[in-house]
Parts: C-alpha cells; structure tokens; sequence
C-alpha cells in the first residue's frame, strides 16, 4: 500500500497487475494464458472461462487497432480475369472495340445516350 500512494492512477493499475508467468501458476490450464490475460480485471476467472467446454475463443482481430480487414492497402490486387469459357467467346474483344467508340464522347453525350438510346 505505501509505495503505490504517490503514483497516478495509470501507474498504480500497472504495478497492482499479476504477471503472466504468475497467473499461468495460478491458473489449472496454463496454455490458455494469453499475453494480455492479465490486462483483464479478473484474470484467474477470464482463463477459467477460456477452459470450459464448448467456449468459443474470440476472434485475434479484436485488439487491433485498425477496424477489421482495413489494413490491405499496400497489396496491389491482381486485374480480374475473366473464366477461359467466357474467354472464348470473344466478348471481351467486342466491349474492348465498344469502349474507344465510348470513350472519345463527353460525359454529356454518354448521358443523353443512356436517355435517349439510338436502336
């Protein structure tokens, strides 16, 4: 008690928290203790839980601090590639033909296009 009175509350949380080693000598199933068990406010009972039968362990994304699947950013995806029977087809020749017709006009004329279509 007297050597933790003239830390802040922060501090006083850290130092009053059981370590890892010690709560796997606390603990029946010592492999279930995680690094971060003894962050928890009763980590002798959260380990306990972790035991039973039919407890479903929570996903490891739950501690990042990133929202989930959001950090992909740097991977560059791979165009997609159309299935060989699709392929075949030729219709990828036929839309590639259909977009530089397409793409010499202004947005305004695909505009009124879509309106007023020409059959």
């Amino acid at each position: 008690g007297e050597d933790l009175e003239g830390l802040g509350r922060r501090q006083r949380r850290l130092k009053t928290r059981v370590s890892v080693a010690r709560l796997k000598t606390q603990v029946a199933r010592p492999e279930l203790v995680e690094a971060w068990d003894n962050a928890s406010s009763d980590p002798v009972l959260l380990v306990a839980l972790k035991g039973r039968r039919n407890s479903v362990p929570v996903p490891g994304h739950w501690r990042q601090k990133r929202a989930y699947l959001q950090n992909k950013r740097g991977i560059l995806k791979q165009p997609f590639q159309l299935p060989t029977f699709i392929e075949q087809t030729g219709i990828q020749k036929m839309r590639e033909a259909y977009a530089e017709v397409d793409g010499d006009k202004s947005s305004k004329q695909k505009q009124r296009d879509k309106g007023r279509p020409k059959m």
